[in-house]
C-alpha cells in the first residue's frame, strides 16, 4: 500500500479559514510560538501558497533551527510527489532525511531505509513533514509528539483543524498546506545564512 497521497489519489485540497494560534512563550524557535500557516489551498503540490500568519522571517528562524527532518509517507516510488520532494531536499537543502512507511522497510529510497515508525527512528526529529491524507493527520500527530519532534509540517492539500489545535496546545510551530520543497528553495539563501549565524552546519551530516 502506498502512503504518498499526492493531488490524483487524495482528491481536492480542502478549503480551510486560518485562526492565529498562540502557544507557551517558550518554544524552541525565535518566532511567535505556536504560529499556524493555513494558505489559499492550491492544486499543485508543489505551489506554494500565501498566508498572513507566518512571516519569511518566521519560515527561516524554523527551518535554520531543522536539522532532522522525519517524512511520513514517504513513497519509493520515484512518480510519487513524496518522492520528488525528498530528492530535491536531499540534493539542495542542509537537512538529515528520515525516511517513515512501515509498508517500506525492507526498501530504500535515495540510499536511505525505510522506518517503521516515528519511534523507531534513530533520532529525535527536530522536523515531521507529513505526506498523509488529511483524515489521517490526528495519529501522526500523536506520535510526533510522543518522539519529541520539535514541530509538525503539512504538505501541500492537507489540513487539519484538530492538528492545528493539538500543536498551537504542545506549543510547536505547525505549518500546513505548503510544500517543504518549494519554501526551502525560496528561503534557501537566508536559511544557510541563518544556520551560519548560528554556529551551525549548512550542509548534511547523513
Amino acid at each position: 500500500m502506498d502512503i504518498d497521497p499526492t493531488p490524483a489519489d487524495a482528491g481536492p485540497p480542502e478549503t480551510h479559514e486560518t485562526r492565529e494560534q498562540h502557544a507557551p512563550a517558550d518554544s524552541p524557535f525565535d518566532m511567535a510560538p505556536g504560529v499556524v500557516i493555513g494558505p489559499v489551498p492550491r492544486m499543485d503540490a508543489c505551489i506554494s501558497g500565501t498566508d498572513g500568519e507566518m512571516s519569511d522571517d518566521q519560515l527561516v528562524e524554523l527551518l535554520a533551527a531543522t536539522s532532522n527532518v522525519a517524512i511520513v509517507g514517504m513513497s519509493p516510488r520515484e512518480s510519487r510527489t513524496s518522492y520528488q520532494v525528498a530528492a530535491t531536499l536531499h540534493e539542495h537543502s542542509h537537512f538529515s532525511l528520515f525516511f517513515v512507511n512501515p509498508t517500506a522497510v525492507d526498501q530504500e529510497a535515495l540510499g536511505k531505509p525505510f522506518y517503521s515508525s516515528l519511534a523507531a527512528l534513530p533520532v529525535t526529529p527536530d522536523m515531521v513533514d507529513v505526506f498523509r491524507r488529511s483524515e489521517d493527520v490526528p495519529p501522526v500527530m500523536a506520535d510526533a509528539f510522543d518522539a519529541g519532534a520539535a514541530s509538525v509540517w503539512l504538505q501541500l492539500g492537507i489540513v487539519n483543524d484538530k492538528a492545528q489545535a493539538d500543536a498551537a496546545t504542545a506549543g510547536i510551530p505547525f505549518v500546513q498546506n505548503r510544500c517543504l520543497k518549494v519554501e526551502y528553495l525560496r528561503l534557501k539563501e537566508r536559511i544557510l545564512e541563518r544556520r551560519a549565524a548560528l554556529g551551525l552546519p549548512t550542509t548534511t551530516s547523513l
